[in-house]
Parts: C-alpha cells; sequence; structure tokens
C-alpha cells in the first residue's frame, strides 16, 4: 500500500482494466517521450539536437545533453502559488550538474528550476528577488532509472527519489510563478547546465500535491486519462 497522504489515489484500476489517473483534470503536461514529443495535455513543444534511446517504460525515451545546443522548449504556465507536482523517471550518463526542468527564464524574474546541483544531488531552486534552495543530502547515482519528483503541499515543499521523502522545507516566500515559459533539459539561466542522459515520463500536476510520504514508484507508464 502506498504510504503517502494522496498517493494511494493517485492510481486506480477501473472496471474493464483501463487504469486512469483521478487527478487527471488537473495534469496540465504529461510526455512519454515515443520518439516524439506529443503532449497529452496539447502542448507545443520543439527541440534542438535531441535523440530517442532505451526507455524507462514504451518504446524510448529522450536522450539530452549531446551537445551545448541541445535543449526542449514550450510554454506551460504553471501556477506554483498553489500546490502541484513535478515528476518524471531519469537517468544519468555523466558526472555533472544538469536541469531536468525549469521556468526560470533568463531574466531571472521569477520561476524555478528541478536540477541535478554542482553536488550531483536533487535540487529544486526558486527565484523571488533571490534565490532558495531545497536540495536532498545524497547524491543520485549514474547509470540507473529513478523517478524523481517536487510537490508542495500547503507551505511545504519536499523532495523525492524513487518514492523515497529525502527532504522538505516550509516556505517563508512565495514560489511566484514564470512567465509560462517551459525547458526540458537544460536551465534558461545558463549555456552550460544541459542534462546529459534521458528523460522519460514527464508529468505535471497543478492544484495536487500528489506525494505528502514515502510512496511505491510508478510501475508503468503514467495514464492519459
Amino acid at each position: 500500500m502506498m504510504l503517502g497522504v494522496l498517493a494511494a489515489a493517485i492510481r486506480r484500476t477501473v472496471a474493464g482494466g483501463t487504469e486512469t489517473d483521478p487527478y487527471w483534470d488537473s495534469v496540465v503536461a504529461l510526455l512519454h517521450f515515443e520518439g516524439d514529443l506529443v503532449d497529452q495535455k496539447g502542448n507545443t513543444w520543439s527541440a534542438t539536437d535531441i535523440s530517442y534511446g532505451d526507455p524507462k517504460f514504451g518504446s524510448s525515451a529522450v536522450v539530452l545533453g549531446q551537445s551545448a545546443s541541445s535543449h526542449i522548449d514550450g510554454t506551460l504556465p504553471l501556477d506554483t502559488l498553489g500546490d502541484f507536482t513535478v515528476e518524471l523517471w531519469a537517468y544519468r550518463r555523466v558526472q555533472a550538474r544538469g536541469c531536468l526542468y525549469s521556468t526560470l527564464p533568463s531574466a531571472r524574474v521569477s520561476g524555478f528550476y528541478f536540477d541535478i546541483g554542482p553536488d550531483y544531488n536533487l535540487r529544486f531552486v526558486y527565484y523571488n528577488d533571490d534565490y532558495y534552495i531545497i536540495s536532498t543530502p545524497d547524491t543520485i547515482p549514474l547509470s540507473k532509472w529513478l523517478h524523481l519528483a517536487v510537490t508542495k503541499s500547503g507551505q511545504t515543499l519536499r523532495l523525492f527519489v524513487d518514492g523515497l521523502l529525502k527532504t522538505s522545507h516550509t516556505l517563508t516566500i512565495a514560489i511566484l510563478p514564470g512567465s509560462g515559459t517551459a525547458a526540458i533539459g537544460y536551465d534558461m539561466t545558463s549555456t552550460t547546465r544541459q542534462f546529459q542522459g534521458s528523460i522519460d515520463e514527464l508529468r505535471i500536476t497543478e492544484g495536487v500535491a500528489r506525494y505528502t510520504a514515502d510512496f511505491t514508484p510508478p510501475t508503468k507508464a503514467f495514464p492519459d486519462s
């Protein structure tokens, strides 16, 4: 049984065996990276210098960081003043820092990035007149698929690695929404922080903190409804 307050409700099986997401209406982005950048919520993404390789689930995952110009861009407004969840599967190939997902534009007005930091740990960094950082105490290993997630529930931020709660942080200042610009696999404030590895199953949920305690990571691709 999942241990999080909300985790037990995240995935259920309905009559006929079709798996659905009870928070589907709150999902604002879902990419499976099945050889393309199709977003099940209809957002448009464009890419430069990416490829596709061995996946966690399905037929492929997106491979990033093959050059300094490797990136994926889109437009995805996200209300970070309320609860939210950003989650994905990641496979690190190189011992280097790298951004997984970002809404912080180069102008550094407001927004956040979810990344592997300079100490190779998982971080959530947000900007509101200055940088505020929450990070895990241990490093993210190479050559292993891991489910990585950040959730905001009320005024509490939590970081999870493979279903384990690694750190939590009580907010003292708001996480302001970004400009609507979003990036997968690179930091819009720097040209040297591309994620060097693969990403699969990226899902962003607005208004719901899916995980608030340890949980069992998904065992298959996220449902499309």
